[in-house]
């Protein structure tokens, strides 16, 4: 899959299934802003295999730390 498949795929299930699913629609979002801010700046292209970058659009989202370790949103 390439990476403006993959930005189409996240628009459709966010408007199509989990758009009242707060947490999924929250993450849906934040993954097609993360890709967006990574094309814009040029790190990755529309047609990069999403396989080859997802490490990137990952590190790239909100709910990760600057070095790519997760969050913690809930105490454990």
């Amino acid at each position: 899959m390439k990476v403006h498949e993959y930005q189409k795929l996240l628009g459709i299930m966010y408007r199509e299934d989990y758009q009242d699913d707060p947490l999924i629609a929250k993450t849906l979002i934040e993954s097609g802003w993360a890709v967006k801010r990574l094309l814009n700046n040029g790190t990755i292209k529309p047609f990069d295999e999403y396989e080859d970058v997802q490490e990137l659009i990952m590190n790239e989202t909100k709910w990760r730390d600057k070095d790519g370790d997760y969050r913690k949103v809930l105490p454990i």
